[in-house]
């Protein structure tokens, strides 16, 4: 019985320590810095990353999909489908 709990503890400690061992970082001093990019034209600003989002996302947008959603069957709340269990 002795033996017994004791590989079952060793099982534990093997366990927690292969753990600990696999989601742990090796650390150590950065690399040497790479060389810079290619500057970009000076005077000339890209499309912004959000401006295609915001036509469909902005508020004028939302306001009829949020009242909608609360005359609907979900945002009033109703349940028909589902019994109690």
């Amino acid at each position: 019985m002795k033996n017994l709990k004791l590989l079952g503890y060793l099982m534990v400690f093997a366990s927690a320590l292969l753990c600990v061992q696999c989601t742990s970082d090796a650390i150590g001093p950065p690399g040497a810095d790479g060389i810079d990019g290619i500057d970009g034209i000076d005077g000339i600003d890209g499309v912004d990353g959000t401006a295609s989002c915001i036509s469909c996302h902005s508020n004028e947008n939302r306001d009829p999909l949020f009242a909608s959603w609360e005359l609907s069957k979900h945002g009033t709340g109703f349940i028909g489908f589902a019994a109690p269990r």
